[in-house]
């Protein structure tokens, strides 16, 4: 008896003791000497402390500490679920800093079922559910969990924070703002940015405010860029964020200049472009025509999004733009490639058609248009137009093509049915204003131009379309000169030595359809006879409608003959392949100056037909009279066929055979008439163009060809005739071109080597 009582003493004595040694530890985690308690309680554990609430005490202080996964690790082994709620929830949150959000919850749950009168239950059983939720993908989800909280502690700022920055990062800072309740400068930054987007993204009901939003856009971020430079500690993350939302408004705003400004600022005050940003900008410059840094900028974003549609488009009319038409063809074809015609709808149960491999298709036709490379174009993009015939802006494309192709009422055409499909295309209205220009209904044009430089004064295609407007509008001025010389001595038949210069002056449209023209020419010849000239000084009327033009001129003749004269000239083109032309003048330019050195003039009439498949196939035929006044009658006639063999971007070779034929009735006349001759070239035409921005270009022709000629009575000789030529593209409204020619012919059986020198200006002022 005595020994039971000593030893339940010995054992009180000895838990009262424990009690005290793990009071003081935790007494000493009060006093800040946390680790000091810890290493207190793991002693009492390792000497055989097995009091469940040593243990508690241990994994409380374990999460004071911030070592969360120890503190779970020692609540794990205790083994009981009589827990205290200090302790329950120390280890919910100990869970929740794991991310261990199945085990979170689990005691989340103990302790709203435990202890329902304490409602932090509520709000972490909310944020870790919540955040679970989040941490899947989830959001929906979790934002019920935040909402359901939400309404049981509605001034709780963790769980409106917690609702508040997950509908932030969904892109609803105003939906977030509402919850929040409060004055946040980042929400304020991430809904001036939702403005941008809305601004670029929703359309108004008049196109004339579709910059209204952008504008208060540009106006909110304007005002918080102040507000937070204004702050005695700037946050300059926040101003960052808020400038560089700035740089894409201003592309939206089409102030493209200061789109590119305000990136080059931000970068030189150490600023990393984010992609959206350096897309803002490569979106800019491109627009500013300047597409070698703009390519360089779309070759940034793809390095860091090679998926980014809008950079790859981006870089495609870059490569365009910048005239390297290998990589645009490259860029359009690999897009291609990539695409099949269909896909599977999201429960892979349907098959549906794939817009995107229409798209790239007609991208890589639009490249070959771009490149005048349009019999290849017209052939990718045709078909696909029978096979979506209600897609507009496809319907435009071929439209373009036929343009090129020399067909303008097919394009005419394809435009309208464009422009009928999607009437608020930018596209199809300026297409129907340029076709509507080529079609010569100029009043039509004008009023469109007029209108669409109102909505849209920014766009490079309106801007380009107005400059169409404005050269029709202005004086044009035509010269070309030639000077002849020929070899050896005088010789009896040949033309002699020479020049001769023409010149044109045009007045601006007179009620759209007539123009007043005045013209000079001068020739100059030194046959055997002597020297001869003929000066010409008239004018007259042009009358354009659409597919015929006429221009009826009259002269004063002076020099070798001092007489009047007049002509008439007119085509027609009746349809997109036919083209018919004809003409008349009393004392004729092409009367020689041989003849007119001996008082002989000419009036002649001609009449040409010409049928074109396509601008790169065409034939044509003309016959002509000329009756002389010392009596001869002269007929000659004429027909060339053209085929293009090569056709690159930069690089076009046509074939171009030729056969002429002529007839006099009288012998012996002081000019070179022979009674009967026949000749056949084969002939070619090479354009290179040789470097090209824009509406500036340089480029070089050659053209020639070897043949023969036969005369009757001085049989057959082989002639030959070669032109270099460079063109100068000087302006929209300026063309300079010049140029050599060697010929070598062939006049009453004596073959004549001559070298002559052209100079040419088109100019509209």
């Amino acid at each position: 008896m005595r020994l039971s009582l000593s030893v339940l003493l010995l054992l009180s004595s000895v838990g009262i003791a424990l009690a005290q040694t793990r009071e003081q530890a935790v007494a000493a985690a009060r006093d800040g000497r946390v680790e000091q308690g810890i290493s207190e309680l793991r002693s009492l554990i390792a000497a055989g402390d097995t009091s469940p609430n040593t243990a508690y005490d241990l994994a409380v202080l374990l999460v004071s500490a911030k070592r969360p996964r120890e503190a779970t690790e020692v609540f794990e082994r205790i083994g009981t679920t009589d827990t205290p709620e200090y302790v329950l929830l120390a280890m919910t949150r100990a869970y929740w800093d794991q991310r261990r959000y199945e085990d979170g919850e689990r005691l989340a749950r103990r302790g709203l079922a435990a202890f329902p009168a304490n409602r932090d239950w509520s709000k972490l059983f909310g944020l870790i559910a919540g955040e679970a939720a989040d941490h899947s993908g989830d959001v929906y989800t979790a934002l019920r969990y935040y909402g359901d909280a939400i309404r049981q502690l509605p001034e709780d700022r963790d769980l409106r924070n917690a609702a508040a920055g997950l509908l932030a990062r969904m892109g609803a800072p105003y939906a977030a703002s509402s919850i929040l309740g409060q004055p946040d400068a980042g929400l304020d930054a991430q809904k001036a940015a939702t403005m941008v987007r809305w601004g670029d993204q929703v359309r108004p009901p008049a196109l004339e405010l579709r910059f209204a939003g952008t504008d208060a856009a540009l106006a909110r971020l304007d005002e918080l860029i102040a507000k937070a430079s204004a702050t005695e500690s700037p946050d300059a993350g926040l101003i960052a964020r808020l400038r560089r939302d700035r740089v894409v408004a201003l592309r939206d705003r089409e102030r493209w200049s200061d789109a590119v400004t305000q990136a080059e600022a931000l970068r030189r005050d150490g600023d990393r472009l984010p992609i959206y940003v350096r897309l803002a900008e490569a979106d800019s410059l491109l627009a500013l025509r300047r597409p070698s840094e703009a390519r360089a900028a779309f070759e940034e974003v793809i390095a860091a999004e090679p998926q980014s549609q809008n950079a790859l488009i981006g870089r495609f009319y870059a490569e365009v733009e910048d005239e390297d038409f290998r990589a645009a063809f490259a860029t359009a074809d690999t897009e291609a490639a990539r695409q099949s015609p269909t896909s599977r709808s999201s429960n892979a149960a349907v098959i549906i058609p794939n817009p995107d491999w229409l798209g790239d298709r007609i991208t890589a036709g639009q490249a070959r248009n771009y490149a005048e490379m349009n019999a290849d174009a017209w052939w990718r993009l045709y078909p696909l137009s029978q096979q979506a015939p209600a897609l507009g802006y496809l319907r435009a494309a071929v439209g373009s093509v036929a343009a090129a192709r020399g067909w303008p009422r097919l394009a005419a055409e394809e435009v309208e049915i464009a422009a009928s499909l999607a009437p608020q295309d930018l596209g199809g209205q300026i297409a129907l204003a340029e076709y509507a220009l080529r079609l010569r209904n100029y009043a039509e044009a004008r009023k469109s131009a007029t209108d669409l430089e109102r909505l849209y004064p920014a766009n490079a295609s309106v801007q380009r379309l107005a400059r169409d407007i404005d050269s029709f509008d202005r004086f044009e001025f035509r010269t070309e000169s030639h000077s002849y010389a020929e070899n050896g001595s005088v010789l009896a038949d040949a033309p002699g030595d020479g020049f001769d210069t023409i010149n044109r002056i045009y007045s601006p449209p007179i009620a759209n359809n007539w123009r007043l023209v005045g013209g000079f020419d001068a020739s100059y010849a030194h046959p055997e006879e002597g020297p001869v000239n003929r000066y010409r000084i008239g004018g007259g009327l042009e009358w354009r409608i659409p597919s015929f033009t006429m221009e009826a001129t009259g002269w004063s003749n002076t020099g070798g003959l001092n007489r009047g004269s007049a002509s008439v000239v007119a085509n027609w083109s009746p349809t997109d392949h036919w083209n018919l032309g004809g003409s008349a003048e009393l004392y004729s330019a092409e009367t020689p100056l041989r003849a007119v050195l001996n008082g002989i003039t000419g009036d002649s009439v001609r009449l040409s037909a010409g049928y074109d498949w396509q601008e790169s196939t065409g034939l044509a035929a003309n016959v002509g009279v000329m009756d002389f006044s010392d009596g001869n009658h002269r007929v000659s006639g004429g027909f060339y066929f053209v085929q293009r063999l090569v056709d690159n971007p930069h690089l076009k070779l046509t074939l171009r055979p030729e056969l002429y034929a002529s007839a006099n009735t009288k012998a012996d006349a002081p000019y070179f008439n022979p009674s009967r001759d026949l000749s056949v070239v084969p002939g070619f035409d090479l354009t290179h163009i040789l470097w090209r921005r824009y509406e500036h270009s340089f480029s070089q022709r050659v053209t020639g060809g070897v043949g023969a000629y036969w005369q009757q009575g001085f049989g057959t000789d082989a002639i030959v005739t070669a032109t270099y030529e460079q063109i100068y593209g000087v302006s929209p409204n300026t063309d300079l071109h010049y140029g050599a020619t060697y010929a070598r012919r062939a006049y009453d059986g004596e073959l004549v080597n001559s070298v002559s020198f052209l100079l040419g200006l088109s100019r509209r002022f």
